[in-house]
């Protein structure tokens, strides 16, 4: 026996079923946009991240193991405080911002739960039987998708940009201590030659410090991402709520 041409697709009847998980999830949370409460939980994990390492310290015990490593650890702690005038002032400026960002990523999180506690609970209806008459094939299943289409609301733009900017700040998140020192003139030979040495005697200092900081900034991407994809979920899980499978053969 041959295959039809097209497979009938039941559209009513997989919307339909759609609807009743909906309602079912939104009864068991008490939530109305229940499709967002895993999005949701790992967006408060994310930022549980940036908690751990927004703040920056210049300053960690230095031991030394025997007599020489004595000696170098006491070097480094004389060397530290002699240039803690120098990195304190960064450090504590690069801590303002990380509070700052923290600060505005859980305003716009709780903003949004808020938005989604305060919202009606969906209809307790049944969801709709599928009849043979709401049988939708494969051509004509573009009418379904145009009606739920009808009911998703406007699409945000800073939404977009979050999106868009994302590619751009997995780039500049990693702080580099080292990097190509530019030659203008031959002199410069001689002053980059130092200036190598300077940072390869201050890496032991300098390297824990950027290491501190990419560690935040990359847990401040990851956040917006997570952000981002929750602001999607939420868009899209809101209207699902007040489906109504409806259409007219």
């Amino acid at each position: 026996m041959t295959q039809p041409a097209h497979t009938a697709l039941d559209v009513a009847a997989l919307l339909s079923e759609l609807q009743r998980r909906i309602h079912t999830n939104a009864t068991q949370s008490g939530s109305t946009s229940a499709l967002t409460r895993e999005e949701l939980r790992v967006l408060h994990e994310a930022l549980h991240e940036v908690e751990l390492t927004r703040v920056i310290s210049a300053h960690w015990p230095i031991q030394g193991v025997g007599l020489g490593g004595r000696i170098v650890a006491a070097l480094q702690k004389v060397t530290r405080r002699l240039l803690r005038w120098y990195i304190n002032p960064i450090v504590e400026q690069q801590n303002a911002f990380n509070d700052a960002t923290l600060r505005a990523l859980r305003l716009m999180v709780d903003v949004f739960a808020e938005q989604t506690a305060a919202l009606p609970p969906p209809p307790q209806t049944p969801p709709m039987a599928p009849r043979s008459d709401r049988a939708i094939t494969a051509e004509t299943a573009v009418h379904a998708q145009a009606h739920l289409a009808v009911n998703e609301p406007p699409f945000d733009m800073w939404e977009n940009d979050l999106r868009v900017d994302e590619d751009h700040r997995a780039h500049i998140a990693n702080v580099h201590a080292h990097w190509p020192l530019p030659v203008d003139r031959p002199s410069d030979h001689l002053a980059n030659f130092v200036h190598k040495l300077q940072r390869r005697f201050l890496q032991w200092y300098i390297n824990p410090v950027t290491q501190h900081m990419n560690a935040c900034n990359r847990a401040i991407h990851v956040s917006l991402v997570h952000l981002a994809t929750y602001m999607v979920a939420l868009r899209v899980a809101q209207p699902l709520d007040h489906i109504r499978t409806r259409h007219d053969a």
